[in-house]
């Protein structure tokens, strides 16, 4: 037991009970001086102290305090000594992972939060016994910045994303669509040894529909077997079924009101055929390609093309 006690008008201690009564023996202490050890509410007397009291029987008479007492009493109520404040753990805690989810490490961010708020409660109810209430706060505020910051980029980057997804999802079903218009039009060569197109409308260095010459409807029509007197299609097969646009007034990613085989972006696509079956034709950019027909989508800018042949 760590035992204070006040002498000639000063605390001392901590102090064993064995030095206790040694300062009795000398007479520096008597039964009636101030003693208190930490739990104790006020100050006692000596011969009040548990392990006293069998020691220094023959002073539980001195019932009455002598001046001296209440005056060193008095004296030493606001010096009444007790343990330091302890550091709040969870304070400490509250401010590393704070500060890691600032430095990167997203899972800390709401145990900093969580074990802030925590840390400042206990703090205030333990009545000065606990510190690092500023500890907990900068764990509380960097925990809270982690979070409304990660959530202010996420609400940006969602939009972003969709749009992102949007247009990959347009460029690949636009990728599918110029295949399966080449793959209509070969099957129809393999079957009728010609091209799907009206003898008007071969040029030497090639036909082209859906570049504003020619309608791609006027190629899709035969290989969709639209018409059931068609001289081209004789056989009445249908090579290609494509899907009617949702909006035919404004189409995309479908057959419009006009007829004509429209991309995700509005735009028709563009088919050409080698119609003077020279076993060679021009891409858009003049390259010669050693192929009888090729397909392709301008894209959304009506420059980042789609091609069957890449």
């Amino acid at each position: 037991m760590n035992i204070f006690l006040i002498q000639n008008q000063s605390q001392t201690g901590p102090h064993t009970v064995d030095e206790v009564r040694s300062l009795i023996a000398s007479g520096e202490i008597t039964a009636a001086s101030p003693a208190w050890y930490p739990g104790l509410g006020d100050w006692i007397t000596v011969a009040e102290l548990p392990e006293a009291k069998n020691i220094f029987a023959h002073f539980q008479q001195q019932s009455t305090p002598s001046p001296r007492l209440e005056e060193s009493q008095q004296q030493s109520t606001q010096a009444r000594p007790s343990s330091a404040p302890a550091r709040s753990g969870l304070a400490i805690a509250s401010m590393i992972t704070g500060i890691a989810s600032i430095l990167g490490w997203a899972l800390t961010a709401i145990p900093a939060i969580i074990m802030g708020h925590i840390a400042r409660r206990r703090i205030k109810n333990s009545d000065g016994h606990l510190q690092g209430s500023g500890m907990a706060l900068t764990g509380l505020i960097c925990g809270y910045f982690f979070l409304i910051a990660s959530t202010l980029l996420l609400v940006g980057a969602i939009p972003a994303g969709m749009s992102a997804a949007k247009e990959a999802a347009h460029r690949t079903a636009a990728k599918n669509d110029v295949t399966q218009i080449v793959t209509a039009i070969k099957s129809f060569y393999t079957d009728y040894g010609v091209y799907p197109i009206p003898q008007s409308e071969t040029t030497p260095g090639g036909s082209t529909f859906g570049d504003g010459t020619f309608d791609n409807k006027r190629i899709l029509d035969v290989l969709r077997n639209v018409d059931p007197s068609d001289q081209l299609n004789t056989r009445h097969v249908t090579y290609i079924d494509l899907p009617p646009a949702r909006d035919a007034g404004t189409p995309v990613s479908g057959i419009g009101s006009d007829g004509n085989f429209y991309d995700p972006w509005g735009h028709q696509y563009i088919i050409r055929v080698d119609s003077a079956y020279s076993g060679v034709i021009n891409d858009p950019d003049h390259q010669q390609l050693q192929t009888g027909v090729i397909a392709w989508s301008l894209g959304p800018d009506g420059k980042a093309m789609i091609c069957s042949w890449k």
